[in-house]
């Protein structure tokens, strides 16, 4: 036999797996992460017809004579260094890792850990952050910094709050040794609450006495019609702490200084004002008629108010070195984790496994499990990275491919042929 059948043969072999490979290539040119495979060749076995003969004084030197058996198929190798394009989704959690092709998200299934450059992320029933094509837990860091083992991320239940406390001090004007009995004798005190947004609030509240009893050591007051001005001067709703809208205030006859509020040990008044949780003024450093060393007679003076300003979950946001936040509705930020990456020696050398995932193996090299950052790279939230496979050039590499192909078959029939000649020669 022809040994150019044979040579045939592992042509068609060759093209048929390169055409396998264009052929999934082309299937995934839409695969969120996909990593295009090349198919290379390299010649097989040859059968040695005559040695090399070195020269001598009457012939020149001789070179091999040397018939080769056909192709073989070398390598198929995947395309990691280039990346694939863009496609903006707006979901938050759509993440795609951008200036690193060589880099890789980190996820769990069972006791496998895979790598993958599909970001398609969301949450499941358990609020953990999966790939959703299969349900592998994204793996990452809690807390800030990167580093260390990685676990599961898991994002906090919708109800969580948030709290953010502003504290300042104001000025209450009002003289507390003015007031008498009843409606005739209510001061009104007011201060100034600085809003983080740079607004100014005034808080005002009615103060009547209710006892001045020589035996008694405390003098009572009562305070009412507490309400909160806005800086258009817009009354704001407010209610206190008690079901009856007022409080009693028990200073000391001798010392001036602040005894209870309605009977209690603290100094703070709680008020309910919409859109907050509570606001709290603390009349410590307030004193009635006997004031301390340095202090005003009779004034209301240097108390304290903070705000306690509850944010429920709004969303979420990821920064470019994938560090996730939860977002509060009052405009705190707090850190749920940071998305895990990893780099190999070798990323060719990863085992595809199906479903946009990767596994290490002898010739990828150990993971190094690293900032995204230090790699160069970083995170885009809403978008995902697609396909690098080139459309135009796989539809090029199939006409060669095809070309390739239609060859080597017409080195079979030509084969075929010229041993049809050789039968016919003996008619």
């Amino acid at each position: 036999m022809l040994r150019s059948l044979y040579s045939g043969v592992t042509g068609l072999k060759s093209h048929q797996t390169k055409l396998d490979a264009i052929g999934n290539n082309v299937s995934n040119v839409n695969t969120i992460g996909y990593r295009g495979k090349t198919v290379n060749f390299s010649d097989v076995l040859y059968q040695t017809a005559a040695e090399a003969h070195p020269a001598n004084q009457a012939t020149a030197s001789t070179n091999p004579y040397q018939i080769g058996l056909g192709s073989k198929v070398s390598s198929v190798t995947s395309t990691m260094g280039k990346e694939g394009s863009t496609q903006v989704t707006g979901n938050t959690f759509d993440m795609r890792i951008s200036g690193q092709p060589n880099a890789f998200f980190v996820v769990k299934s069972g006791n496998e850990t895979f790598y993958t450059r599909d970001g398609a992320f969301g949450i499941d029933a358990e609020r953990n952050l999966v790939l959703r094509s299969n349900g592998a837990y994204v793996q990452g860091w809690k807390g800030e910094q990167a580093g260390g083992a990685v676990t599961k991320l898991t994002m906090p239940d919708p109800k969580t709050e948030s709290h953010l406390v502003y504290d300042t001090g104001i000025d209450l004007s009002g003289d507390i040794s003015e007031v008498t009995y009843g409606e005739a004798g209510t001061q009104t005190f007011t201060g100034t609450i600085k809003e983080r947004s740079g607004s100014d609030y005034r808080i005002e509240f009615d103060v009547e006495k209710v006892t001045d009893d020589p035996d008694d050591a405390t003098y009572t007051l009562k305070a009412t019609k507490v309400y909160i001005k806005n800086a258009k001067g817009e009354e704001q709703e407010v209610k206190l702490y008690g079901d009856d809208n007022e409080f009693t205030l028990k200073y000391d006859r001798g010392t001036g200084k602040l005894v209870s509020i309605d009977g209690g040990g603290g100094t703070h008044v709680s008020f309910t004002i919409p859109g907050r949780s509570s606001l709290s003024v603390d009349l410590e450093k307030t004193y009635y008629q006997t004031p301390p060393a340095g202090g005003t007679a009779g004034s209301l003076s240097a108390a304290t108010i903070s705000f306690d300003d509850v944010g429920k979950v709004s969303g979420y946001e990821v920064s470019g070195n994938g560090a996730i936040y939860t977002v509060f509705s009052n405009g705190n930020r707090e850190i749920v984790g940071r998305v895990a990456t990893a780099a190999f020696s070798n990323p060719e050398g990863l085992l595809s496994s199906g479903d946009n995932l990767y596994k290490e193996s002898v010739s990828s090299g150990d993971p190094r499990l690293e900032d995204i950052a230090k790699m160069g790279g970083s995170i885009t939230s809403g978008a995902l990275e697609m396909s690098n496979v080139d459309l135009a050039s796989e539809m090029t590499e199939l006409i060669v491919d095809q070309r390739g192909f239609q060859a080597n078959s017409k080195v079979i029939t030509t084969s075929d042929e010229m041993l049809q000649t050789l039968r016919d020669l003996k008619r």
